[in-house]
């Protein structure tokens, strides 16, 4: 068969609006909104559902950094979803349930909330791509920043998918980032010569970790310092993401990782760790110089863009992955 990604379309690509059905309306959320970039022509094209990463965000969120790749405000899954549509893919952005702004008639229940409830959206967004005439439903690639290419790579393991591609993920619990990505914060203060800051971002750090013991205690109350969320609910995420590797390495599809040498949220590590237990299999990991956690290099703070080297790994894989189309 040939690859997902041949000659791009001459012509520009076009994005609608759109909203799928949501599995579990009982959770507060009927459907959900989304942009749906479109390549030209009629297809049926390839398509990539995207999953975003952590927060209560729009489709296409707002990024600005951290404290070592700092940047003006850029929205980084709007520039992957054309660049995408631009390569031939229909590309799907949505709303995550718990943005309110996003859904401003319903009022989450953060004390029913669990993750999981973010890999079933992310089921639907899949089942409602192949419901259209003009996606390729055998042909879908599973795409997820942060959080999100948690969730990707352990949903790829269930979905019959053509690939997945992992962006600033990680395969550890998000509690357990949370206390990392302040502790490695306050490393770099250090070297900066702030003591006074990164002693700050210690007692932070610990004081995380104390709030996440307290919480057990009443692990179905809303807790502030778990973000809105709870004990259970935070339990369950990391009960799930210990699974993550283990699914990575279990994938009989291609699959890439990707992460910023200079990401402070992403330990990169980690991702050089996944990559030594995969073996000899169709994975790719690469540590790409001088980027953050948004994808963005620190050459280009004052103008951020989508990174041509970010691209270039993209557009290789997917012209690797084979067509799973009859």
């Amino acid at each position: 068969p040939g690859a997902l990604a041949c000659e791009p379309p001459a012509e520009e690509p076009r994005s609608e609006e759109v909203s799928f059905a949501s599995t579990f309306p009982e959770r507060g959320l009927t459907e959900l909104s989304a942009t749906l970039w479109l390549p030209a022509g009629d297809g049926p094209h390839p398509a990539v559902v995207f999953v975003g990463g952590s927060g209560p965000n729009p489709r296409d969120p707002e990024m600005r950094g951290g404290l070592i790749v700092h940047h003006p405000p850029f929205q980084l899954y709007g520039a992957l979803a054309r660049w995408l549509a631009e390569q031939g893919f229909a590309t799907l952005l949505y709303d995550k349930r718990t943005c309110r702004t996003c859904y401003p008639e319903t009022s989450p229940d953060y004390a029913a909330f669990r993750f999981g409830w973010l890999e079933d959206d992310a089921r639907d967004a899949i089942a409602y791509l192949r419901r259209r005439a003009d996606v390729q439903p055998e042909d879908i690639v599973l795409m997820g920043h942060s959080q999100g290419g948690g969730i990707v790579a352990r949903l790829a393991r269930e979905e019959s998918v053509s690939a997945c591609v992992m962006l600033a993920g990680s395969t550890n619990a998000f509690a357990d980032g949370i206390a990392a990505q302040i502790r490695r914060l306050a490393e770099l203060r250090l070297a900066q010569l702030d003591p006074l800051q990164a002693i700050a971002l210690q007692i932070r750090a610990a004081s995380f970790e104390d709030c996440l013991a307290e919480a057990a205690k009443e692990p179905d109350v809303v807790q502030a310092c778990l973000y809105g969320t709870t004990h259970r609910a935070f339990d369950e995420e990391a009960t799930r993401a210990r699974t993550t590797a283990a699914a990575i390495a279990s994938l009989e599809i291609p699959f890439l990782a990707v992460v910023g040498q200079l990401d402070q949220n992403i330990d990169p590590q980690v991702i050089l760790d996944l990559r030594d237990a995969l073996g000899p299999r169709d994975a790719e990991v690469h540590v790409l110089e001088g980027l953050g956690h948004t994808l963005v290099h620190r050459d280009r703070v004052d103008a951020p863009t989508l990174e041509p080297a970010l691209t270039k790994v993209l557009g290789d894989f997917l012209r690797s992955v084979p067509s799973r189309a009859p």
